[in-house]
């Protein structure tokens, strides 16, 4: 088994969290703002409103699954009201729910609070990739800067020693 430089990973959490694009692509159809007046509509992502995306977060195939996450993800802060879904999602059997799934809360950012605790649960994963994505999500929902590399270092070494030290 090969591992991941850590260049490459960061690139990875930067890529998938969304912080390296420069803009986020508009999903609001072209026109006049809604005035007060006007009831806002439900945020849409390649022509399907949020509701449509969070019902395809609970389908039985994994791809539509991972589908459904990454387009959460590009809804960013408007699909806070998928975070309990999204929660859930953290302990989907198919590990690339679960990484976009992490993603998705960290783009969402503050209104994915209450996923703080399941993502410290997530810091403890035996996946490296998994450990630091949850750090990067956390980090991105407290708006603070991603943890430097000594203290995701501090964490890894930590989880490699367990596994290096022989049974009792």
């Amino acid at each position: 088994m090969t591992r991941m430089r850590r260049p490459v990973a960061l690139a990875i959490a930067c890529i998938a969290l969304g912080s390296c694009s420069a803009r986020q692509p508009s999903t609001r159809p072209p026109g006049p703002s809604p005035g007060p007046s006007t009831p806002v509509s439900e945020p849409r992502y390649e022509g399907r409103s949020l509701s449509d995306w969070m019902g395809q977060l609970q389908d039985a195939d994994a791809k539509a699954r991972v589908g459904a996450a990454s387009a959460l993800a590009r809804l960013g802060p408007r699909a806070a009201p998928a975070v309990p879904l999204l929660i859930g999602a953290l302990t989907d059997r198919d590990k690339l729910v679960r990484t976009q799934s992490i993603a998705a809360l960290g783009k969402i950012g503050p209104g994915a609070a209450a996923a703080l605790p399941a993502l410290a649960r997530l810091v403890e994963d035996d996946d490296w990739a998994t450990r630091n994505l949850a750090m990067a999500a956390a980090a991105a929902i407290q708006q603070q800067p991603l943890p430097d590399n000594a203290e995701r270092d501090k964490v890894n070494r930590a989880k490699a020693h367990r596994y290096a030290s022989p049974p009792s």
